[in-house]
C-alpha cells in the first residue's frame, strides 16, 4: 500500500486476487485458513504534519456479523481486527473461513491528525476451519 500524492487516500498496489468480477486491488480470495499481511510501501514521511505515515488498524466495513466477527478475531461493534502481528508499516490478521461470504474492509494509514484509509474485499469460500 501507499499513499497518494495528495495524501488523501491509502492505495492498494497489489493486484487482486479475486476471481470474479469483484477483482479489484486488494481483493483477496481465501481459502482454507488464510493470513492477510497489510504493508505501507511507499514513503513513509506526511506533509501534513512533518511526521511519518503509520498504519493505523484493519476493520471490517459494517454491519459485521457473528461469524466475520469470528473468523477474523474482529469486535462485533467497531469491526476493528486484532492483528496477529502489527508495526508501524506492517499489519498481519487471520481469517479463519468458517464460512462462504465477501466482507469489505478498511485499512486505515495515520500522520498525526491526518487519515487515509482504502476499503478492498475478501471472498471467502467456507474451507477453513470452524
Amino acid at each position: 500500500m501507499d499513499v497518494n500524492s495528495s495524501e488523501t487516500k491509502l492505495v492498494i498496489t497489489t493486484l487482486g486476487a479475486c476471481s470474479s468480477a469483484q477483482n479489484e486491488n486488494g481483493c483477496v480470495q481465501a481459502s482454507g485458513v488464510t493470513r492477510i499481511n497489510f504493508n505501507l510501501t511507499g514513503p513513509a514521511k506526511c506533509t501534513v504534519s512533518g511526521g511519518t505515515w503509520a498504519l493505523q488498524h484493519v476493520a471490517l466495513n459494517p454491519p459485521v456479523t457473528e461469524v466475520a466477527a469470528r473468523d477474523f478475531k474482529a469486535d462485533l461493534n467497531t469491526g476493528i481486527i486484532e492483528p496477529v502481528s502489527k508495526s508501524n508499516r506492517h499489519i498481519l490478521i487471520e481469517d479463519r473461513n468458517t464460512e462462504a461470504y465477501t466482507v469489505t474492509y478498511t485499512v486505515t494509514a495515520t500522520c498525526g491528525a491526518a487519515t487515509v484509509n482504502s476499503d478492498p474485499r475478501v471472498i471467502n469460500d467456507g474451507s477453513g476451519v470452524p
